[in-house]
């Protein structure tokens, strides 16, 4: 099913936070192929979508989420 993708990937020391529109799983990997990052991790999807950068959403989210990432500076 195609929907809004997050994905979590490693290359060179580098962390990034991926989200992906209108994408199935498969394509999804193909995007982190075409990143060609170290390792790479599949998330929760969909509605759960969001990300947020200085305090503002830059994408959703669709619904109540209990959970989190979270990057800070030390």
């Amino acid at each position: 099913t195609k929907a809004q993708r997050n994905a979590l990937a490693y290359k060179d020391n580098i962390i990034y936070l991926v989200i992906a529109q209108n994408a199935t799983v498969p394509d999804l990997a193909e995007i982190m192929k075409a990143m060609e990052v170290q390792y790479a991790l599949n998330l929760d999807g969909g509605y759960s979508s969001a990300l947020i950068y200085n305090t503002e959403y830059m994408v959703g989210p669709g619904r109540d989420i209990p959970n989190a990432i979270i990057f800070k500076e030390k």
